[in-house]
């Protein structure tokens, strides 16, 4: 988890490329994408089918930049403002979209390391999450993956969902409760091995 000085550091820097964006400058908003476009790729992958988390992502960012004229500075950050609209992204896939999600068994390797055992360790690990979260109500799937997967704060996660903090509470720990039991159906049904 990072520290609340780190994030609000983090989200002190983006502040000021978001700035320099709204001037036109197009290498702050590169920049922005190298720090946000990870986690928002993150958020959406857990939400759609595997193969259009990419696409999806960059629509995000170009729908940010079309609209970097209409973000204000309030109580929010503008990594919330680009989940919101990655949230609403993945709303109208699945408006658009009448054929039932399957799982996508391939899980692409965004990591460097070259050890084959921690490959497969990592690929399992997010196949039983996104099975398992797959099986949760929309709201807890949200709340987990951005509280959680995507380390951003209540207040963030609030902005997001369009829900009170105290909600956002209420719901988070309502939805690891209901994973915990998720999972531990699955490593009953499958075993520990399975996973």
């Amino acid at each position: 988890m990072t520290s609340f000085s780190d994030r609000e550091r983090r989200n002190q820097e983006i502040d000021r490329l978001v700035l320099l964006s709204q001037e036109g400058d197009a290498e702050a908003f590169a920049k922005i994408y190298d720090v946000l476009a990870v986690p928002i790729y993150r958020y959406i992958y857990y939400r759609v089918h595997a193969g259009d988390a990419e696409d999806l992502t960059e629509m995000v960012f170009l729908k940010a930049w079309e609209r970097l004229s209409q973000y204000r500075k309030t109580q929010y950050s503008f990594s919330a403002w680009l989940f919101k609209i990655a949230r609403n992204l993945v709303i109208d896939y699945y408006r658009m979209n009448t054929f039932s999600a399957e799982l996508d068994q391939s899980f692409p390797d965004t990591r460097r390391e070259a050890n084959p055992v921690s490959h497969v360790e990592e690929a399992l690990t997010q196949q039983t999450l996104k099975i398992a979260l797959a099986k949760l109500k929309e709201s807890y799937q949200q709340v987990i993956i951005l509280k959680f997967i995507n380390d951003l704060s209540n207040s963030e996660v609030s902005r997001v969902i369009g829900r009170s903090e105290g909600t956002v509470r209420i719901l988070q720990f309502r939805a690891l409760q209901a994973l915990k039991k998720i999972l531990k159906r699955m490593v009953d049904e499958y075993g520990d091995t399975a996973f």
